[in-house]
């Protein structure tokens, strides 16, 4: 008994491993079916690579490929599947398109396979990726040709179409100015001249001549009422018939006009005559209308007579009226003027605007102190120990010890600091050197650390910092420090942004700093920078 369950033992125990034998037989000769290959193991940049899987399996299995960007940080540009019949089996092929822009040596991942949900991985794959070389040596060298002046195209053509714009615009104003100066002056006649002068332009236009009785018998009638409104009553012109006859009556009865019933009633008569042509078309026949312009001449003469004369206080108020009536004459002459002197300093300055530039308009109208800085002889100098060499547009003032902030002055130490300009004023430059004890461990990232600090101390809010390696024209390594600010000057309210440019060089014993302020979005002044900037050396013997 002991014996059979022994050997039963044995059996079963056999069986396990034979079957697992078999799985992984079965197993493997499908992963030895499985090929992953490169057409190159190496490239230039931007160039590409056919990474190649290879599956022979039934034409019953179920294959997936890995999709998507799998090669990290090499980039997939495109994919394709293929599929061959090889003895009585199917064969998938998947095509992988890489490349990379970066130049390195990279490892290829292994991809996953799975068949008939089993997941298989290729082997991973080395690649190269090589940079472009360029050989300099067969490329020929030429100096620096020296800038010339370039005069844009057609500029004096631009000079030309301003000048004729703003000529016409003067003259267009000025033929207005005349216009409604000679208008005023026609007006300035007194009623009684200038009832007779429109009656001598009728006699010139011929009106009868040409038929047109109805504007004949119109400006007859507006200039026996047209001196009755300006002389008698303002509601003259206005009236009809019925009331002119009216109103002529009533300043008879006041005593303001002396006149006879009958030649009232010889007003009445013309004037129905006159509605009867303009307004019903009867023909009045050119004698009887001639007979009516002699007429009226000498109605406005018997008017004129039957005026009493005016009293003290009359004349008195006729003065104040005239001389409050030439002020405000002459308050419309000065604000013609100064909308013609107004309208061309606008045409001007838009032309100026439109082919010159805001500069340049700005250039003309405004000093400019950064301007005269940049185009006045510059200095060099040294500066503080260890030595800083630079040049300025003027000299830097030494700043009393007693004026400096030693913060950050070590015990031991000591700090020399050179100004031009401050805070408010159109460029600050600052100048800082320190020397430290020599058992004194310098630290230059903690010094651009405490940079935002030390501006915030000084009066800058909403701080933007930025900072980038620098070398200097003699090869000195150091910090840029740059960015802009907010600041506002003492007293005033208004806010302005500034730019800084902060250069630091610091090693074991000494720190020397070159600090530039100057307002944002100022040309000349980032010329002002730049030149300083490319001007910097430093003396390093403590080092």
């Amino acid at each position: 008994m002991g014996n059979y369950k022994a050997f039963s033992f044995f059996n079963n125990r056999a069986l396990f491993i034979l079957a697992l034998s078999l799985f992984c037989v079965n197993h493997d000769s499908v992963a030895q079916e499985i090929r992953a290959s490169l057409d190159t193991n190496q490239i230039k940049i931007g160039e590409q690579i056919n990474y190649k899987i290879e599956v022979v399996a039934d034409s019953s299995a179920q294959i997936k490929f890995t999709e998507g960007q799998s090669f990290l940080p090499l980039e997939v540009v495109e994919t394709s599947l293929d599929t061959l019949t090889a003895k009585e089996k199917l064969k998938f092929i998947k095509n992988y398109t890489i490349t990379s822009f970066d130049a390195g040596e990279y490892i290829l991942p292994g991809q996953t396979v799975s068949v008939n949900n089993y997941n298989f991985y290729t082997d991973s794959l080395a690649v190269k990726v090589l940079d472009v070389e360029v050989d300099t040596t067969k490329q020929k060298l030429y100096p620096v040709k020296e800038s010339i002046y370039y005069e844009p195209p057609l500029s004096f053509n631009y000079w030309i179409l301003a000048g004729i714009l703003v000529l016409v615009l003067i003259l267009l104003v000025l033929g207005i100015y005349l216009r409604k100066k000679k208008s005023s002056q026609k007006a300035k006649l007194p009623p009684f001249e200038q009832a007779l002068l429109r009656l001598k332009e009728l006699d010139q236009q011929d009106l009868l001549a040409q038929g047109k009785e109805k504007r004949f018998y119109t400006v007859l009638t507006e200039a026996l009422k047209g001196y009755v409104d300006e002389e008698i009553d303002a509601r003259a012109l206005e009236s009809t018939t019925s009331e002119f006859i009216a109103l002529l009556k009533a300043k008879q009865n006041q005593g303001k006009l002396l006149l006879e019933n009958e030649l009232i009633d010889e007003f009445e008569l013309f004037l129905k005559r006159a509605d009867l042509v303009k307004f019903a078309g009867f023909k009045q026949g050119k004698l009887a209308a001639k007979e009516d312009r002699k007429r009226i001449e000498k109605y406005l003469q018997d008017l004129k007579t039957a005026i009493p004369a005016p009293t003290l206080e009359e004349l008195q108020q006729d003065e104040a009226y005239l001389t409050a009536q030439r002020k405000k004459q002459k308050k419309r002459q000065l604000i013609y003027a100064g909308l013609i002197v107004l309208g061309v300093a606008i045409a001007s300055g838009t032309a100026f605007t439109a082919f010159k530039g805001t500069d340049f308009v700005r250039e003309l109208l405004v000093y400019d102190t950064n301007k005269e800085l940049l185009n006045q002889e510059w200095i060099s100098s040294n500066y503080g120990y260890p030595e800083v060499k630079i040049i300025t547009p003027q000299v830097l003032i030494r700043r009393l010890q007693d004026q400096i902030n030693k913060t950050d002055v070590p015990q031991g130490g000591s700090v020399e600091e050179f100004y031009y300009g401050t805070m408010s004023a159109p460029y600050h430059i600052v100048v800082r050197t320190m020397v430290y004890p020599e058992k004194t461990q310098f630290n230059l990232d903690q010094s651009i650390a405490a940079i935002q600090q030390d501006l915030e101390k000084i009066g800058a809010k909403n701080i933007l910092v930025k900072d980038e390696d620098f070398t200097t024209i003699d090869g000195i390594k150091g910090k840029k420090v740059y960015g802009s600010f907010s600041y506002s000057p003492e007293k005033k309210e208004q806010t302005i942004r500034k730019s800084y440019q902060i250069l630091n060089f610091g090693y074991q014993g000494a720190f020397q700093q070159i600090i530039l302020i100057y307002p944002d979005q100022d040309s000349y002044a980032q010329e002002i920078t730049s030149r300083i900037v490319n001007s910097v050396e430093l003396n390093t013997a403590k080092k």
